[in-house]
Order: structure tokens, then C-alpha cells, then sequence
């Protein structure tokens, strides 16, 4: 292991924890912003059909990251073990181990892409002649971009491990943007998608570049790959029960609107997507907080457990503080501007999705936390079955609410499963932390009051005087919040941080 990957292996506060989550939240929303303002002059210069279709093949070179068996995930586990015991002298072989094998599955889909780009063409997208040769040209290009869409997570993994989230940011946010900047470069000189593939070709090329040669620096890891078939069956079990999760999770998160389709139609279908939409979009916030937890926490479980009671509640309080004050402003506001956004009609009948799924969101956030500290303890088994036993009461949840109350029956079965899953998984964390037992009594009925408070907020009236008594009801619980719900270096963090805002002001 070099020197420099030896500096540092303290895991960070609380404090520590936040700054690397901002960083994380940059990454993940400035590309969005950017492609707001990007988006509508791609659909002007490429026509709406091409546009679409550089959609659909976007999401095609997107989707292969997720055929990656949770390699990226389980050399991230195993790396941040290693250097939570104090021991990196299997780190190289780690790295080039996951490398290795990502390699080889990047290749593996790349030739399937290529063989199946042409009938994918012809068959499913039924494209017009005058795009067809054009189409099935621009699908012969993506096999090239495949391998390295699928090694950049398993490369940004060892940056995680080593806790490396502004550098991670630093890159993510001009390459996530040269998603959407590459193919205007392009435009100028030609709107043919086999050029506008070839630049989102070389965003990618350029990332996987990247954050490689900042692996070689963090890892002492040479120049011949030196895997190991043993850590090879390591990281495949840890990576295929991790798999299962990352399957089934969304599933439980967009099946809803599949059952709503097919049981009350495309107009039911219009009414709940709208607010799921807007509400999935939050989970950026836990997603954020959870990567950097990770390796954390797996540092810490590998060190002897020191503080991972004390990192977990801290970040629990702190998160159903900051989604239960967004929820309660979505419950109180939010079909309001529903109405201002897309009409009276979305008003009336997106509202009350939107208020039920703001409870859901939070519940569905907080079980995030417990989540990855099952992960990190090196359980990813338990979190694995325990998402295979949800999906059928999901199910059967999602059934039953959709034939009593449509698409607010559809919303309130999406809460319900949110809650479970936070019950069951704060339920599993705390059997991997035996010390948590007086705490994780407080914190339960801490967030099992904040929900208690959102859902009688969802019956408030869609009204002037509704607004009003939400408006006063959040104005007198923000302070009781703040005295009894966050402890002594959560209010030290968000008075910090306002501190600076103000400074800067």
C-alpha cells in the first residue's frame, strides 16, 4: 500500500459525514439542473424523434451499470474493511480483482449489445426508413461505450472506500454534464446520432479515465492485474445478495404505477405519476448520506464497532428532522402548487397522492440508514431476504389499495410499505448493534411521532384556511423539534452551517 493511502484512516464525525454528503448531493443534482437547460435546446436541434431516441439509447448504456452483480458495492465493503482493521496488504489484490472481473462482464455485454443493437432496432423501436440505417449505426457505437459505463462504478467504489467525495464530485459533475453538453458540442457540425453517441462516447471514455488514474494513486496496485480467485467468491456472494436488493428496491419503488395502469388506466396513471415523480426525487437526500456512510461504517464494524451507535443515531435524528420539515411544507403546499404548475384538475386529483407519498418518502428515507449499516456489518443477506419477503405484502398491498381507492389507495400502500420497510430494517440494525438497546427506543418513537404528525397533517383541507393551520402547525413544532428531537452536535452542525450561509449573505 502506498503512503499516501496510509495517511488517513479515521473515519470521520458527524461533522465529517455532512461535508461529504453535500459533496455527494452536488454530484448527484447540478447535472440535473443543468440538463433542465440543456434538454429543450437538444430537442429543437435533433427533432423530436431523434431526441427520443437518444433517450432510449442513453438509457440503454446507462442500464448496463446495473448488470455489474454488485461488484462495485462489495469491493467497496472490502476495501473499507481492510482499512478499518489497519491491514491493506490485500487492497491491490481487492482492486484488481473487482477490475478484473467488471472487465470481463463489460465485454460480455458489449457483445451482447452489438449482436442485439440492429434487432433491438428493427424490432422494438420500429424506426421510420429514413432514421433506420442511421439508428442501427448509432447502436453499433454503444457496445464500445459499454465496458466502460460498467468498470467507472467499480472504480468510483475504491474512491468511496477511501472516502474520497469531493474528488468523486469533482469529476462526477463535468462528466455527468458532459451527458448533456457533449451531444450539443456536437450539433453545430451534425445532428447525426451516430456522431451525438460517439461524443457521450467520449464523456464516458474520459470519466473511466479519470477516476482510474486517481485509483492508481490511492491504490499501490501496479501494472499487471493481480487477482485473486478467492476474493473473486467473496465479493460475488456480497455482490449477489447486494444484486437482489438493488433489484427488488425499485421494483417496490415504480411497480405501483404498472398495477395502476392495468386495473384503473392511463389517466390513473397520469394522476399518480406526476407526484411520484417529483417525490422520488428526494431520495436523493438519503442516497447522498448513505454513500458516505458506507464505508464508514464498515470501517468502524471492522475497527471493533467504536461509535457506530453514536454515528447512527446522530444521522437518524438529523434526517427526520431535515424530511420531516420538507414533507410537512409538500403535505401543506404542495397540492396548491400542483394547481399552479398543471391545473385545477391536477390539483383535485394528484394532491392527495402527493401528501400520502410525502409520508411515504420519509419512512422509505429513514430505512435507507439501517439499511447500509446491515450492509456495512457485512449482512447483506439480511437486508437481501428481507426485501424478498416485502415484495409480495407489497403486492398484495398495492392490489388491495388500488381496487378500494385508486390512485389515493395506490399512494397510501406506498406509505404503508415505506414504514414497514423502515420498521424492519431499523428492527434488523439493531441485532448488529446490542448497545443501541435504551437509544433505539427514543429514536423509534422520535420518527414514529414524526410520521404520526405528517399523516394527520395529509387530512388538513386542500384550502386557504388548510394552509394556514399547516403554515401554524409547522411555525409551533419546528422549536420542539429543535429542542427535542436533535441533541448537542446535530443543532452545533445545522447552527454551523446557517452560521456560514448568513456570513456569506
Amino acid at each position: 500500500m502506498s503512503g499516501e493511502a496510509e495517511k488517513n484512516t479515521d473515519p470521520g464525525d458527524l461533522k465529517t459525514v455532512a461535508g461529504q454528503s453535500l459533496w455527494n448531493f452536488a454530484g448527484l443534482t447540478l447535472p440535473l439542473v443543468l440538463a433542465l437547460v440543456s434538454i429543450p435546446l437538444l430537442v429543437e436541434h435533433l427533432g423530436k424523434e431523434r431526441f427520443g431516441l437518444l433517450g432510449i439509447i442513453g438509457l440503454v448504456i446507462g442500464y448496463m451499470s446495473v448488470f455489474d452483480m454488485g461488484l462495485g458495492q462489495a469491493q467497496a465493503y472490502f476495501i473499507a474493511d481492510q482499512r478499518g482493521r489497519g491491514d491493506s496488504s490485500k487492497t491491490s489484490t481487492v482492486f484488481w480483482t473487482g477490475i478484473s472481473l467488471i472487465g470481463v462482464l463489460g465485454l460480455v455485454f458489449a457483445g451482447v449489445a452489438f449482436f442485439l443493437g440492429e434487432w433491438f432496432a428493427h424490432s422494438v423501436l420500429k424506426v421510420g426508413p429514413e432514421l433506420e440505417e442511421e439508428v442501427v449505426l448509432a447502436f453499433r457505437v454503444v457496445p464500445w461505450i459499454v465496458p466502460f459505463v460498467m468498470i467507472t462504478p467499480c472504480l468510483i467504489a475504491t474512491l468511496e472506500a477511501y472516502q474520497e467525495f469531493r474528488l468523486i464530485n469533482l469529476i462526477r459533475i463535468p462528466t455527468g454534464a458532459s451527458y448533456f453538453l457533449a451531444p450539443l458540442a456536437v450539433l453545430p457540425f451534425t445532428n447525426s446520432m451516430v456522431a451525438v453517441v460517439i461524443a457521450m462516447g467520449v464523456g464516458r471514455l474520459a470519466e473511466a479515465i479519470a477516476f482510474f488514474y486517481y485509483c492508481r494513486r490511492k491504490v499501490d496496485s501496479g501494472f499487471i492485474p493481480r487477482p485473486s480467485g478467492a476474493y473473486a467468491k467473496k465479493m460475488f456472494r456480497f455482490g449477489g445478495w447486494m444484486t437482489i436488493t438493488n433489484i427488488i428496491q425499485p421494483l417496490m419503488i415504480h411497480g405501483d404505477r404498472f398495477f395502476l395502469g392495468s386495473m384503473r388506466g392511463l389517466t390513473a396513471v397520469a394522476y399518480y405519476v406526476t407526484p411520484a415523480e417529483l417525490i422520488v426525487r428526494l431520495l436523493v437526500v438519503p442516497r447522498s448520506l448513505v454513500t458516505v456512510l458506507f464505508p464508514n461504517l464498515t470501517m468502524r464494524f471492522a475497527g471493533g464497532k467504536e461509535g457506530v451507535e453514536d454515528l447512527f443515531s446522530q444521522c437518524m435524528y438529523l434526517l427526520t428532522a431535515l424530511l420531516w420539515g420538507g414533507a410537512a411544507l409538500l403535505i401543506v403546499f404542495g397540492p396548491w402548487a400542483l394547481g399552479l404548475w398543471l391545473g385545477e384538475d391536477f390539483r383535485v386529483n394528484s394532491g392527495p397522492v402527493l401528501r400520502w407519498l410525502a409520508v411515504g418518502i420519509v419512512a422509505l428515507s429513514l430505512a435507507y440508514v439501517p439499511q447500509f449499516l446491515i450492509q456495512a456489518s457485512g449482512k447483506p443477506a439480511h437486508t437481501a431476504l428481507a426485501h424478498l419477503s416485502e415484495l409480495p405484502v407489497y403486492i398484495l398491498l398495492a392490489w388491495v389499495g388500488i381496487s378500494l381507492g385508486g390512485v389515493v389507495g395506490a399512494a397510501i400502500a406506498w406509505a404503508i410499505r415505506g414504514m414497514l420497510d423502515l420498521g424492519i430494517m431499523v428492527y434488523l440494525a439493531r441485532r448488529r448493534m446490542p448497545g443501541m438497546e435504551g437509544r433505539m427506543t427514543r429514536l423509534v418513537l422520535s420518527f414514529a411521532g414524526a410520521l404520526s404528525v405528517l399523516i394527520g397533517m395529509v387530512f388538513l383541507p386542500d384550502s386557504g384556511m388548510g394552509m394556514l393551520l399547516g403554515s401554524v402547525l409547522i411555525i409551533l413544532l419546528v422549536p420542539l423539534v429543535w429542542v427535542f428531537l436533535l441533541g448537542t452536535e446535530e443543532k452545533a452542525l445545522i447552527g454551523g452551517i446557517i452560521a456560514r450561509v448568513l456570513k456569506r449573505a
